[in-house]
């Protein structure tokens, strides 16, 4: 289930809301039970680099001119 962020419309706490769906109605705010509405919310990704290219005039030695760009 997504987790999504809220911001309370009088007192401007934020907070998150585990939801079943999308569409559900926004909880009310946890700290002064006013009309909460839901923030655009970001999202992190983590990509595993590949290995650098190696040159045709070395073999990996350590003194390839391609590793120091």
């Amino acid at each position: 289930m997504p987790v999504y962020e809220y911001r309370c419309q009088q007192c401007g706490h934020e907070f998150e809301n585990l939801a079943r769906t999308m569409n559900a109605k926004a909880p009310a705010c946890p700290k002064c039970g006013g009309a909460a509405g839901r923030k655009l919310s970001t999202f992190g990704v983590a990509v595993k680099a590949e290995a650098p290219a190696k040159c045709q005039s070395c073999s990996g030695a350590g003194s390839c001119p391609m590793a120091q760009r």
